[in-house]
């Protein structure tokens, strides 16, 4: 392909906002990645765009393994699917280690470009007021779930 540049996994982009180092990024209601290093708005930054990192977690909320969690771009923590607000709070990705209700931090496995196609879904179907299948597709296949959660799951490595 002609117009291939190259991976995705750490890209280097102008910080749309002030950026924090291993802190999860969002411009626009979109989880971009979490910055290398910090950097003020309009310097350059590397992104991590997919992998595995350990976050801040809103406590009072036990997450299991798998759970979907988005990014609360107000109090900068992640917070679980009955406490994101849809269209606002990016999804990020899934809990990868089950985190106890006072844990102040979780691990969180997350591909920036899947996180995308999550928020677009994801305000379509609470929109809607639900759907009765939810398909996701990526490069490793279609993933189907009775809803939004259950096609997650599928995802999970």
């Amino acid at each position: 392909m002609k117009n291939y540049i190259g991976p995705s996994k750490i890209v280097t982009v102008a910080a749309p906002a002030a950026a924090t180092s291993g802190a999860p990024l969002v411009s626009n209601g979109v989880f971009l990645g979490i910055p290398q290093a910090s950097a003020a708005s309009g310097a350059n930054v590397a992104l991590l765009r997919d992998g595995i990192a350990k976050v801040d977690k809103t406590t009072g909320t036990a997450y299991s393994v798998g759970d979907p969690v988005f990014w609360d771009v107000a109090g900068l923590k992640t917070v679980d699917l009955a406490n994101a607000r849809i269209g606002t709070d990016p999804y990020m990705g899934q809990v990868r280690k089950a985190a106890a209700s006072g844990a102040t931090s979780c691990e969180v496995i997350f591909d920036a470009d899947a996180s995308n196609l999550f928020a677009t879904f994801g305000s379509l179907v609470s929109s809607s007021g639900g759907a009765a299948l939810v398909g996701i597709e990526d490069a490793g296949g279609l993933y189907v779930g009775a809803t939004v959660e259950a096609a997650l799951q599928e995802l999970t490595p």
